[in-house]
């Protein structure tokens, strides 16, 4: 069997193996010398550093997302492992659908809204029991904090 290159001066049992687990450190817990820095630092600006033109530097930055799952085909509702939404999965499909710039019951902007609770209007569901899944206008409310809590 090979001695262990680490220098601890212990066997190697797995044959093909230069180090035992754990023993090829590098340079950790090493201490150089001032003329051994030196040529290291030497060697580290000699070498050729490639350069990046801009459509390389461009596609790194893209997205690197599967484009499958991105399709609309494919997304929601329609992909094949759906199996429900959650509550604010259709909370904000309704905004997207009924949102409004004011309250539905105060007439509040919802600049002001926004100013006040730093956020956008509820969706309040008018059903009982709940089912989120409707999406009709009828159904969805759009309402500042403060009537939403006297509503519920």
């Amino acid at each position: 069997m090979k001695e262990c290159k680490c220098g601890c001066g212990q066997e190697v049992t797995k044959e093909g193996n230069r180090f035992i687990k754990g023993h090829n450190k590098g340079m950790l817990n090493k201490k150089c010398s001032k003329e051994t820095k030196k040529k290291m630092s030497e060697a580290a600006k000699n070498r050729k550093r490639c350069k990046l033109t801009e459509e390389h530097k461009r596609k790194l930055r893209g997205p690197r997302l599967n484009m499958r799952r991105l399709r609309p085909e494919n997304s929601g509702e329609n992909h094949p492992r759906w199996n429900g939404g959650s509550y604010d999965y259709w909370h904000s499909k309704a905004w997207k659908r009924f949102g409004k710039m004011y309250c539905e019951i105060c007439n509040m902007n919802i600049n002001e809204h926004f100013e006040k609770h730093n956020q956008r209007f509820d969706m309040h569901n008018t059903l009982e029991p709940k089912d989120y899944t409707v999406m009709e206008s009828h159904v969805w409310m759009c309402l500042c904090k403060s009537c939403h809590k006297k509503i519920d």
